[in-house]
């Protein structure tokens, strides 16, 4: 990911840098320390991220975007002065930091730019995804299972089940693997219900390909021995579900 800094003190830069260079998914592709000099290079170097302090030497960095698109760029703000962050929101800030910059909070920052700057891709895959459910091969349906440091492809007969956890779901695969998202378990239920998945309980979705016992008590067993509980309110699913098999 690409990165341009407007900051006019000096300390502050090199502070910037020193920080921006312990985090290795970014690349610094140029400063300024003017709104006019920044309104020249951005557009030449075209940066996915503009890291922007708000009072510059000849202008508040807000300037710049009277002249470029800023739905082009990611803009995170720094500033000392609270008082700028309803106007920084208002020209559609990514984020907004107050100085001194604390280097945690500047890696979430870069990290959510990160993430928006992937999207297009997991858009893509996911389009992938359900093209290839129409072609004539056949080929295996597929899940793209997204976090803040990755997104990963797998074979939706390679699920053994997944769980919700506090806003998160973990995946776990028929190799041992496991893989958290950060989407909650009911974005997953209609694609998965489709494929042979059963809610057994508020926390579970299972693959009944690998289920091998159904305990009226209300548990399944997984081929792997795992244990999942069966809810009340879902036993008639499971139950249908073997009837008709």
């Amino acid at each position: 990911m690409t990165l341009y800094i407007l900051e006019d003190e000096i300390n502050v830069l090199n502070y910037l840098k020193g920080l921006l260079a312990k985090i290795p998914f970014v690349e610094v592709l140029g400063c300024s320390d003017s709104v006019e000099q920044a309104k020249v290079e951005i557009p030449a170097l075209k940066p996915d991220v503009l890291l922007c302090d708000i009072q510059l030497k000849d202008s508040i960095s807000f300037r710049l975007f009277e002249t470029l698109a800023y739905e082009d760029y990611h803009i995170i703000f720094m500033t000392a002065f609270s008082q700028y962050a309803i106007q920084a929101l208002n020209v559609g800030a990514l984020s907004y930091l107050l100085k001194p910059i604390d280097i945690e909070e500047l890696k979430e920052a870069l990290q959510k730019a990160l993430m928006k700057k992937e999207e297009y891709k997991v858009k893509a895959a996911q389009i992938e995804v359900l093209l290839g459910q129409q072609r004539m091969d056949a080929r295996p349906d597929k899940i793209v299972l997204k976090n803040q440091s990755m997104m990963q492809i797998v074979q939706v007969d390679q699920v053994l089940y997944c769980e919700g956890d506090k806003g998160y779901t973990n995946f776990y695969l028929e190799d041992g693997s496991k893989h958290m998202t950060s989407k909650i378990l009911k974005e997953y239920e209609s694609f998965l219900l489709d494929r042979n998945f059963i809610r057994c309980h508020q926390s579970y979705l299972v693959n009944m390909d690998y289920a091998k016992i159904y305990y009226m008590e209300g548990y399944l067993v997984l081929e792997n021995n795992t244990k999942i509980p069966v809810s009340e309110s879902k036993k008639s699913a499971v139950l249908k579900y073997l009837k008709d098999i």
